[in-house]
């Protein structure tokens, strides 16, 4: 391929680009200030690394500003989380008692119902079919379920256990029957 020349008689592909620097080695350079001509532009490349290093600097200290900020934000966080816990803990211990309030409220109602404190607790497992959403207590329902108790509760006790003596069942007995059980022993008995 032939070269082509100027006026000068140099070839065209040779000259050097008068828009493209070569840095000489060994020299730091710094990049040309731009055309609007900012006077605080470092004319060195040792201005320029100080001045890059110290905006580096800065924009470090804003991170771990940031970054403490957060970590005290997830310190909270991880407290009410904690916190949180506990109460959960709380309300459940709270249903709890309020389980056991509940029950020894049923209970007392049965007792001032039926005036007995052994029936009442007799009678307690089947509560939820004779006491009302109101708290009374349905006395003739419970009679009607288990007839022996009216009579057991109008009958004097003699002895330490009379009902044993006579082959009656105890309260413990009383208590592993069910309802219909005891209802055709209370009917075997009236037989005798």
């Amino acid at each position: 391929m032939a070269e082509e020349t100027n006026t000068n008689n140099q070839p065209t592909n040779e000259q050097p680009n008068p828009q493209q620097g070569t840095p000489q080695e060994g020299k730091n350079t710094a990049p040309a200030p731009e055309a609007g001509g900012n006077d605080d532009t470092p004319r060195t490349g040792e201005e320029w690394m100080a001045r890059e290093l110290k905006r580096v600097r800065e924009e470090a200290a804003k991170y771990r500003t940031r970054a403490r900020e957060l970590a005290e934000q997830a310190e909270k966080a991880k407290t009410l989380e904690e916190k949180l816990k506990a109460l959960e803990a709380e309300k459940q211990e709270l249903a709890k008692a309020a389980a056991v309030a509940q029950q020894l409220e049923r209970r007392l109602a049965l007792v001032n119902a039926l005036g007995d404190p052994k029936i009442a607790e007799f009678v307690e497992p089947h509560a939820d079919r004779f006491i009302g959403e109101d708290g009374n207590v349905n006395v003739e329902a419970i009679y009607e379920t288990f007839p022996f108790l009216k009579q057991a509760q109008s009958s004097p006790v003699r002895g330490a256990n009379p009902g044993h003596t006579r082959g009656e069942p105890t309260l413990e007995e009383l208590d592993r029957m069910s309802p219909e059980e005891i209802n055709a022993w209370f009917a075997r008995r009236k037989g005798m």
